[in-house]
């Protein structure tokens, strides 16, 4: 017999800690994860690891204070990786990486980076992430990403739509 005391899912609102990785592509962020994220109002500590793809836009830091970030007022730490994976026409806008890290800046979040690749005439991507970035897996990255240090990482998926500089892959040893 256990004598684990078990918190029902629906009472989400006590928990202190929060941690979601997904390696796999998802397309419920909206209607799954977020009314799920809303619902844990003391959280203190959210890791996210996520890669969305069927949005329309781009996850950016406007769109995590409003829909996530002010709903959980006892938050002190935020540890996040999203890449967001949009299919692109004539009609969108292309947003910079500048763009989308001013709108971190703007809620007071300055230790994040963006990059921001449209790698071909149909698709484009972002990867949002924390400063330190703490995770071990990163996907979907072109040659943009060779002047950031990624210490933690042991699993890399490149997309090489544009040739890699040999000077892309660094090691320490």
């Amino acid at each position: 017999m256990s004598h684990h005391r078990r918190c029902p899912i629906n009472d989400l609102s006590n928990l202190k800690c929060f941690s979601l990785t997904c390696f796999i592509p998802t397309n419920t962020y909206d209607n799954r994860l977020i009314p799920l994220l809303r619902r844990m109002t003391y959280l203190e500590k959210l890791t996210l690891y996520i890669r969305l793809v069927d949005r329309s836009t781009f996850v950016d830091g406007t769109y995590l204070h409003n829909e996530i970030l002010m709903h959980m007022s006892q938050l002190h730490r935020f540890n996040f990786y999203i890449s967001t994976q949009i299919p692109i026409d004539d009609s969108v806008h292309r947003l910079s990486d500048d763009n989308i890290k001013q709108t971190f800046n703007n809620i007071g979040y300055y230790q994040t980076s963006c990059i921001v690749d449209y790698y071909c005439s149909l698709n484009a991507i972002s990867h949002v992430f924390s400063l330190p970035f703490l995770f071990n897996r990163l996907e979907m990255i072109t040659n943009r990403f060779s002047s950031i240090i990624f210490s933690h990482v042991t699993y890399l998926q490149v997309v090489d739509t544009i040739q890699f500089n040999y000077s892309f892959c660094h090691s320490n040893y």
